[in-house]
């Protein structure tokens, strides 16, 4: 997997952030905006307003706010593969899967859990997690990542 070069492990403790929960808070309620200004039926609009407001509300705690009790507050990448340290204690073996986001402010890692469902789409940037592990996360990925 890695190099000997940059077989440094990288741990990332990721934070709360305010600034994405607000981020999700205007990008729901803007949803919200163009649905009440479409003419729907009064009862599909008030199912469709209480979907989004409720994708919204578990968006909020489970990626930003890091509340939920499968929210990833740490990822590792070693050598034997990257593992995902959710909020109730449980580690996630992990496999880096096809489109995620590479630039110089966000990193979008997509992990599939070897022996779970589903995958875990954990997003970066400066702020959220250390700014220098920030910067090698992004250097390793350009390096090693060749499909990525």
């Amino acid at each position: 997997m890695l190099s000997s070069r940059y077989a440094t492990p990288l741990f990332i403790p990721i934070r709360p952030s305010r600034s994405l929960a607000g981020f999700y808070l205007l990008v729901h309620l803007l949803t919200i905006f163009v649905l009440l200004s479409l003419p729907l039926d009064s009862r599909l609009l008030l199912v469709l307003i209480v979907v989004v407001a409720i994708g919204g509300y578990r968006l909020i705690l489970r990626q930003a706010l890091l509340l939920f009790r499968d929210s990833v507050v740490r990822v590792e990448w070693r050598e034997q593969g990257w593992n995902l340290c959710l909020r109730d204690g449980r580690e996630l073996q992990a496999e880096l899967s096809d489109h995620g986001l590479l630039l110089p402010w966000l990193v979008i890692l997509p992990l599939k859990p070897v022996q779970a469902r589903g995958i875990f789409r954990v997003m970066f940037f400066d702020g959220r997690v250390d700014a220098d592990l920030f910067r090698r996360l992004r250097v390793r990925l350009r390096l090693q990542a060749g499909n990525f």
